[in-house]
């Protein structure tokens, strides 16, 4: 398992905003900002895009996992002869 590097904003570097799945336009201007509080509301926002894709991608998986519910079921009436 990877160690998540503790550093300071200062030492923010590009490239970790790419690991952390910010698009390329993004950190260039994140990283070339020096006003803090402008930085964190740049990072608020990317996490808010972030966390909207994981809402869709588990709207998804529970979809799949009624699915596999359902066809479990059936194939369980099936063999039962129901």
């Amino acid at each position: 398992m990877e160690m998540i590097k503790m550093y300071q904003p200062d030492e923010m570097t590009r490239q970790d905003l790419k690991d952390a799945g910010c698009p390329d336009d993004f950190a260039d201007i994140c990283t070339e900002t020096a006003d803090y509080a402008e930085r964190a509301r740049l990072l608020r926002i990317c996490r808010r895009k972030l966390l909207g894709e994981i809402h869709i991608q588990q709207k998804k998986l529970d979809r799949l996992d009624y699915l596999i519910y359902i066809t479990e079921k059936k194939k369980e009436e099936i063999r039962n002869g129901e």
